[in-house]
């Protein structure tokens, strides 16, 4: 395990021994993905350190498991690309992310490029990405953002270490999350929405791109999903100079 999910572990055990004092219980561990394959300077060293922010982990058979077993269960051991195959959500999440990789300004890979085999084989093996669940509790298939804000008020200072100040993304890709995440976690930041459809929001004071996408499973097809996003980044990427580092 690499220093930064080290650090993440620590922050982790904190957490969840707060959570449980809370009753928050089956806390899911995450953070930078399939980490035993890059060192901390493969991720410092990338020009885009893309972290894609979820909602809450959901399982489909969580209704099988007793309260807490769930426990100590860890996003970043999952094999992703086996994932993709039959999961919806890691199969956008694979394909946005070679998506951003290799938009430009000149435009975006087509969705069936970005989606095939070997483009999320590709990422999931040579593309170092965090993914960050606002709750960490294990969900059903959905959670209101009611109850997602509060949570983020809850354990604002634990989000914000892990995001801000261990992970320190200059892409933050939104998945379906975007208002709590520009509210709660970057409140302090003057982001300036670039697109009329409110998909790119950029702080150039902090060289922070946020997109505010869709969730992964959300009721629109996935190619729609993906291009609505890309065409935005790529539009935007014609006007300005990112990353500017």
């Amino acid at each position: 395990m690499n220093g930064i999910n080290e650090q993440l572990n620590e922050l982790f055990e904190n957490w969840q021994s707060e959570s449980h004092d809370n009753g928050d219980n089956d806390f899911i561990f995450d953070g930078l993905m399939n980490d035993a394959a890059f060192s901390d300077d493969d991720w410092w060293n990338s020009s885009l350190r893309i972290v894609c922010i979820s909602k809450d982990p959901y399982f489909s058979n969580s209704d099988e498991f007793e309260e807490g077993e769930l426990d100590g269960e860890d996003y970043r051991e999952y094999d992703l690309l086996e994932m993709s195959v039959d999961h919806r959500f890691w199969r956008n999440i694979l394909s946005i992310v070679y998506g951003i990789i290799h938009t430009d300004e000149d435009g975006y890979p087509d969705y069936s490029e970005a989606c095939s085999y070997e483009s999320r084989e590709d990422i999931s093996e040579n593309t170092p990405f965090a993914l960050v669940n606002i709750k960490k509790q294990a969900g059903d298939s959905s959670v209101t953002n009611k109850a997602l804000r509060r949570y983020a008020r809850t354990y604002n200072d634990y989000l914000s270490e892990e995001v801000r100040e261990i992970l320190t993304p200059n892409v933050v890709f939104c998945c379906g999350t975007s208002g709590i995440v520009m509210d709660e976690l970057y409140g302090d930041v003057d982001f300036e929405q670039i697109d009329d459809d409110g998909y790119i929001f950029y702080s150039e004071d902090e060289n922070l791109l946020l997109i505010a996408g869709h969730h992964p499973t959300a009721r629109m097809s996935n190619r729609d999903m993906y291009e609505h996003v890309m065409k935005a980044y790529s539009d935007f990427l014609e006007d300005y100079d990112f990353p500017n580092n």
